[in-house]
């Protein structure tokens, strides 16, 4: 039974026309254009057969599926067109994200200057993010976090080298005399080509000819370990060179020669050469005849 009392109900759509039947059907979906304009295919040259370097046929063109053209909804000139703005677009855009990034370089000095001198020294991430920053105008958290994770890093890298700087400095002790260094170069004018010393438990060796360190004399262990470095005039140890041996590399630095004799007699072997001693005369010499020669011991 129906209220008379109830007012008439008002339908809000009653003024519109649309169908939405169709629009069910196609799921939202618009109709795709029509694709009036044909052109040849530049694979296969409007063949449809794509033909090898050797001028064989190996089947249908993949790029038209054998149809020896492709059709588009728009004319060549309009689709250059179109790609023309888009890449108008894109350079727009990219000017932009430059320019905010040039901004967060300029915000952020530290951060700038890390880069930039870690990017010089051919470090890919520090070049990558660089690239990021000018590519989308700053860097993301976790790139934020990366970069200042690696400027930390260098930061106490840095300090332990002025320490250690600072700590060779301290222990560093000028060479009274350039004997060692005649002898050896006077070595290399003679025609030997790798010129060294060996004492006990430690290696000198004169830096290679023609390069900046030619008059250098660098000092290991016999297990090649690097101790410190001999040249204009002072001995400067590192931190592996321990007082002992410091103080052994100063006692040869005074008469590298009576030092060469005396690892002749308690070893047999010519402290030149590192040849075992056959002739008693080199025997009781501590050293070689040629060697001494040589070297001018």
């Amino acid at each position: 039974m129906t209220n008379s009392n109830t007012a008439p109900q008002h339908d809000p759509f009653a003024d519109f026309d649309d169908d939405l039947a169709e629009v069910y059907r196609t799921g939202g979906k618009t109709a795709p254009r029509e694709k009036t304009f044909r052109e040849k295919c530049p694979k296969c040259k409007g063949t449809g057969v794509w033909t090898s370097y050797t001028g064989f046929s190996r089947g249908e063109c993949f790029s038209c599926k054998g149809k020896g053209f492709h059709e588009f909804a728009t004319s060549p000139e309009q689709r250059q067109k179109a790609r023309r703005r888009s890449q108008e677009s894109k350079a727009k855009k990219a000017a932009l994200k430059a320019a905010l990034g040039r901004e967060w370089l300029e915000a952020n000095p530290e951060h700038a200057k890390w880069i930039t001198d870690a990017t010089r020294r051919g470090f890919g991430f520090a070049s990558s993010m660089l690239d990021a920053i000018m590519s989308y105008g700053q860097p993301t958290e976790g790139q934020l976090a990366a970069i200042e994770k690696c400027m930390a890093r260098d930061a106490e890298r840095q300090a332990e080298r002025e320490a250690q700087q600072r700590l060779n400095a301290e222990r560093a002790a000028p060479v009274a005399n350039t004997a060692i260094l005649d002898a050896m170069l006077r070595a290399r004018e003679e025609g030997k080509k790798w010129v060294k010393l060996q004492y006990s438990g430690l290696l000198f060796k004169l830096g290679a000819a023609g390069g900046r360190n030619a008059e250098a004399i660098w000092v290991t262990d016999t297990d090649g370990e690097f101790l410190g470095g001999v040249k204009d005039g002072q001995f400067t140890p590192r931190r592996e060179c321990s007082d002992d041996q410091r103080q052994q590399v100063l006692t040869i630095l005074e008469d590298p020669a009576k030092a060469a004799r005396v690892y002749g007699l308690q070893t047999g072997r010519c402290s030149c050469c590192g040849r075992e001693l056959t002739n008693k005369a080199s025997i009781a010499a501590g050293i070689g005849p040629i060697c001494a020669e040589r070297f001018g011991f």
